[in-house]
């Protein structure tokens, strides 16, 4: 298998949980950064800290804990932002949850997330293709930057 076919294949596998298979019972920080990084093993650029996290809450991107542990609903904002912010900038990440906060958290993340998976299928078919869609332009930029990253890691092999 060449290396384009490999990454291909990586950025075809790449997975998100819904919103559902997120876990409910709160998760400290700690728990947080390693269950995001799970899905972004594949991508150590992509992947997310505890200084982060505590960043993006000091940002007010998404609500303060509650009795040191992390909701559903927060784990969904951070995966969201951590992918989007190689894309986009905070202060339009910030712009585009703040349009968004009519909408429930769960739509919000399941629109997303179905983007996503979306772009990183048609990556893989070199099916992509720009929109009229905000999120499907945004995550196809992600898939894009998968690719790149995966690229030039398996260039320094």
């Amino acid at each position: 298998m060449n290396v384009n076919e490999k990454i291909k294949q990586d950025i075809s596998s790449f997975s998100l949980p819904e919103f559902r298979e997120i876990p409910d019972v709160g998760l400290y920080l700690d728990q947080v950064v390693r269950y995001i990084n799970g899905f972004l093993s594949a991508y150590p650029v992509m992947q997310v800290t505890g200084s982060m996290i505590t960043n993006y809450v000091k940002l007010k991107l998404v609500p303060r804990l509650n009795r040191k542990t992390y909701t559903r609903e927060q784990i969904a904002s951070f995966i969201f932002i951590v992918l989007a912010k190689k894309v986009i900038s905070i202060d339009n990440i910030r712009l585009l949850m703040q349009e968004e906060e009519n909408q429930d958290i769960t739509s919000f993340y399941e629109r997303f997330r179905s983007s996503m998976m979306t772009a990183s299928k048609k990556m893989a078919e070199k099916e992509i293709e720009v929109t009229d869609d905000l999120y499907g332009n945004i995550a196809c930029a992600i898939a894009y930057q998968m690719y790149l990253e995966r690229y030039f890691d398996d260039q320094k092999k």
